[in-house]
């Protein structure tokens, strides 16, 4: 079953987490709250003093509903993965498998201009004029030079955008904002591959060993300034549960897709499905995400 919940609950202080009947029951010191399971997109336990049920992670699994725990720092570390909730699966993945090379790499480079072009036009939003280098960078990849231009298109990107010594692996706020953020959109890729029976560690060009979502890592490039812009918008913030609750309802935002407006958690599933229809021969890739 998959999930049409709308909702992500997030956990962040000490509490029991139960399965009651179709809901989950949140019991708190001095209080209890009940959730039909239907309102629910993903859950996040934030907290190392909440208590869940196997009962309860299993009925969520049931229902394709993640839940993401964080460590310490509140950075999201690991998900519920269920073995197998489709079917199909065995035979998506020796579909995956079967996957061409050079597809996979022109689907790539497609993806790649995607999130050039998305960085350029938040750079434009910005007020930045640097936004023209990089249409030009997005304009000139190939299969050849690909990892060559994302890295340049990168670098300038995220010096305009967060300054000129900004590192993405500095223990920040910036940086912790950005992988919470990251995070809450992959968790939703995650989701829908997982519900239509592929696998989410056979990547199109990530191919991390260590990394169980080289697929989901793929799909999510184009839809990462989108969490850029919230970051930026609020970068002398604290991080605390207002910035989360602005990462976390990100999905919720309208952007457009194909010259159409929808929300972010909508197209994350069409494009999702495209791309799995380009990978098999079923479509030409024509896909256009934008700020809208």
């Amino acid at each position: 079953m998959q999930s049409n919940g709308w909702k992500s609950i997030v956990i962040s202080c000490n509490a029991e987490l139960h399965k009651s009947c179709n809901n989950l029951l949140i019991i708190k010191e001095n209080s209890a709250q009940s959730v039909p399971i239907n309102q629910i997109n993903v859950l996040i336990i934030e907290s190392e003093q909440v208590t869940i049920t196997s009962s309860l992670l299993l009925f969520l699994i049931e229902n394709n509903i993640k839940t993401i725990f964080c460590d310490q720092k509140h950075n999201p570390c690991f998900e519920t993965i269920p073995y197998n909730n489709n079917t199909y699966a065995p035979t998506r993945l020796s579909d995956q498998i079967k996957w061409n090379d050079i597809l996979k790499g022109e689907t790539w480079c497609n993806i790649l201009r995607l999130k050039i072009k998305n960085q350029a036009s938040l750079l434009y939003l910005l007020g930045i004029p640097e936004y023209v280098h990089l249409l030009g960078i997005a304009d000139n990849i190939d299969i050849e030079n690909s990892a060559e231009l994302e890295s340049n298109a990168a670098r300038i990107y995220f010096r305009h955008i967060f300054g000129y010594n900004f590192n993405r692996r500095t223990n920040n706020n910036t940086n912790v904002a950005l992988n919470y953020g990251y995070s809450i959109i992959l968790s939703n890729i995650n989701r829908i591959l997982a519900a239509h029976g592929y696998n989410t560690s056979l990547g199109l060009n990530h191919h991390n060993m260590k990394n169980n979502f080289n697929f989901s890592c793929d799909i999510i490039e184009p839809f990462r300034p989108f969490i850029d812009k919230i970051v930026v918008e609020n970068i002398d913030s604290p991080f605390d549960n207002e910035y989360k609750r602005k990462l976390i309802s990100v999905t919720s935002e309208e952007i457009l897709y194909n010259n159409c407006i929808t929300s972010i958690e909508n197209a994350l599933e069409l494009f999702t499905l495209a791309i799995i229809k380009i990978m098999n021969g079923r479509k030409k890739f024509d896909e256009v995400i934008e700020f809208a």
